[in-house]
């Protein structure tokens, strides 16, 4: 393995079935995708720099949007909601920066979960 554990907060990265399955192999822990179904930033910038080919990781829960059946796979994916605690406005550069808080919570649920 290659780390323990791996945190994506508001990943901006395609994250494709097959790359996944790759990357779960180099993690000896969790996989940890932060994401928010707001943020803005991913959804127009990143977007159409990649030609609108697919969302990115920080925009949606990757285990329920690629259909992962895989169990030794499923259980070392997290998919963490953020969307309720960033909001989308300029104080976050419109839903992409987590505020203190909104890291505090996921350090709670990370910890929640890795412990």
């Amino acid at each position: 393995w290659i780390v323990d554990h791996a945190l994506a907060l508001a990943g901006a990265f395609l994250p494709r079935k097959c790359d996944m399955m790759k990357l779960i192999k180099r993690v000896n822990g969790m996989f940890i995708n932060a994401y928010s179904k707001n943020d803005q930033v991913l959804q127009t910038a990143f977007r159409a720099a990649n030609f609108n080919v697919a969302p990115a990781a920080g925009n949606i829960p990757i285990v329920r949007t690629h259909a992962i059946t895989e169990e030794n796979v499923k259980k070392k994916i997290f998919d963490v909601d953020m969307t309720e605690f960033v909001p989308v406005d300029e104080t976050t550069i419109f839903g992409h920066t987590y505020s203190t808080e909104a890291l505090l919570v996921l350090i709670t649920k990370v910890k929640e979960l890795i412990i």
